[in-house]
């Protein structure tokens, strides 16, 4: 369950960074890149870091979507397939960011 939690955070925070790469926001592009750096620092509070930048991406993608949902409809163009692989993009961010605060709340790292 730990590779698995491991894999999914950085998986989630560079999607994130793609996002905001896509969008021409380098400093954040740049911060979720080196985000999973933080996996190397065995503390709660690195786990607590990543936990929340995690979360707070799951809003991002559900904005996200919803733009990109009107803009097609406006343009009367299919948007249900991007609205169901963006939704499982926010739906893997959630998981992620639950998987590590599952993580963090049973105590598997040192108290700091």
């Amino acid at each position: 369950m730990n590779i698995l939690r491991i894999a999914m955070t950085i998986i989630a925070l560079l999607l994130a960074a793609a996002h905001y790469g896509r969008a021409g926001d380098t400093i954040l592009k740049y911060l979720f890149v080196a985000l999973p750096l933080l996996l190397l620092v065995r503390k709660k509070w690195s786990d607590m870091i990543l936990a929340v930048s995690v979360l707070i991406t799951v809003p991002v993608w559900i904005h996200t979507t919803l733009g990109i949902i009107a803009d097609r409809k406006a343009a009367e163009i299919p948007w249900l397939r991007m609205a169901i692989i963006l939704g499982g993009v926010a739906l893997f961010a959630l998981i992620a960011a639950f998987l590590t605060f599952r993580h963090i709340y049973r105590g598997k790292k040192t108290e700091e």
